[in-house]
């Protein structure tokens, strides 16, 4: 074997002789990975050159910005010159033509005949005379309204309230169905239709049978005289309220015990109807069934019989009005006459209306089924063969036929 020369150092895998010290406890040299402060200091102001290089940067950004507006404006400012030098250009040119034109008349009045230029000062001295007189005219009208408008601004004497007109305003709701209840017009007029041939009744178009009862029941009615001086001053007060067309026709069903048919469909001569009580009514929507739809209908068959018959139900000197239904506190509007019957049953009529108008809920409409009033009818009448709605309708064409071809 070969000797081991002095300095060897044997290795033994994976350990190194325990004379050697380990990799760990090396001590190798810092190294200042920062620079010397020289260093440093040039880097700094680099940095430093850096940012101030942004900054120019940024400000030379916003001057850009600030003259491209600065030109967009002005811009705008030498379109809106170039207009007007246009706009200046074009009145000048209107201006010179106006003036060739003036040129023009001049030198062709010059030339004008005498006679034309006297008739066109005479219009000219007609149309300042007009001036001057409409102007005064209307200093007139100004000055009127201002008088009038002082007249109007001044107060003038309280009057006396009249006394005749106190009681009216008191008798409201039950004060005013106490006076209707004692309601009396004296002897009064009571219409007579003896001399009207009923026949013709078979051309109503809501029945034959409902205009016999209507004339009938016409007969009940008592009105009062065109003078009601001789009454005493609450019947002449009440007779001045006059009566709705829904009182006339409470009137009517408390004495016949009859309501106006229904119409359900069609027209003219496709008209169908139903009667106010069956079943078929009773399935209809309660609008169908109303006051107000009950009050319409009654009056249209009323001018209906007037016409056919070429009569009429009422009195002459009775005309269209009457707020009686207002006493109760009803606040819409609905058809009446001027002067107020006297009824039969009249306590009872007065009493259902009354009921009937101060149940509605909305005092402006009659929206509620006018209820039965089970009450021994006062007229009967001998029940006519009822013609059908076409017959009806062909009667009424074939009697206003004759009227017209006669």
């Amino acid at each position: 074997m070969m000797a081991r020369s002095q300095g060897y150092v044997p290795y033994v895998q994976g350990h190194i002789h325990p004379s050697l010290p380990s990799i760990q406890q090396i001590q190798l040299p810092h190294v200042n990975t920062k620079g010397s402060g020289k260093e440093s200091e040039e880097l700094r102001k680099l940095q430093e050159g850096q940012k101030r290089l942004e900054a120019r940067q940024d400000n030379t950004e916003a001057r850009l910005v600030t003259a491209e507006r600065a030109i967009c404006t002005l811009d705008e400012r030498t379109r809106k010159l170039e207009k007007k030098r246009k706009e200046n250009d074009e009145l000048e040119l209107r201006v010179a033509h106006a003036k060739r034109q003036c040129a023009v008349a001049c030198r062709a009045i010059k030339r004008c005949p005498k006679q034309l230029l006297d008739e066109a000062h005479a219009i000219k001295t007609y149309q300042q005379q007009q001036h001057k007189s409409l102007t005064q005219v209307a200093n007139y009208l100004v000055q009127l309204n201002r008088e009038r408008v002082i007249k109007i601004s001044q107060k003038e004497p309280k009057n006396e309230a009249d006394p005749t007109d106190q009681p009216q305003r008191q008798f409201m709701a039950q004060d005013a169905l106490n006076v209707l209840n004692n309601y009396d017009c004296g002897p009064g007029i009571q219409m007579d239709f003896d001399d009207v041939d009923l026949s013709k009744l078979k051309g109503n178009l809501q029945g034959y049978n409902l205009g016999l009862y209507i004339i009938a029941w016409a007969k009940t009615l008592r009105w009062p005289m065109e003078n009601t001086q001789g009454l005493s001053q609450n019947n002449s007060m009440v007779a001045g309220w006059g009566v709705s067309w829904f009182e006339l026709y409470i009137n009517f069903v408390v004495l016949t015990q009859k309501h106006c048919p229904i119409r359900l469909s069609g027209s003219l001569v496709d008209t169908k109807f139903i009667e106010f009580n069956s079943i078929e009514a009773s399935l209809l929507p309660t609008a169908d069934r109303s006051g107000m739809v009950q009050c319409t209908s009654f009056q249209s068959a009323v001018r209906c019989v007037e016409s056919i018959l070429q009569t009429k139900i009422v009195p002459p000197h009775i005309k269209k009005g009457g707020s009686s239904l207002h006493r109760f506190g009803f606040q819409g509007q609905i058809a009446g006459l001027s002067c107020r019957p006297m009824f039969q049953q009249q306590n009872l009529t007065v009493q259902k209306v009354y009921e009937y108008v101060t149940a509605q809920s909305n005092k402006r409409k009659l929206r509620a089924v006018v209820p039965d009033i089970p009450v021994q009818p006062s007229i009967v009448i001998e029940w006519q063969e009822e013609p059908e709605a076409k017959e009806r309708f062909l009667e009424y064409k074939r009697i206003y036929g004759r009227r017209r071809y006669a």
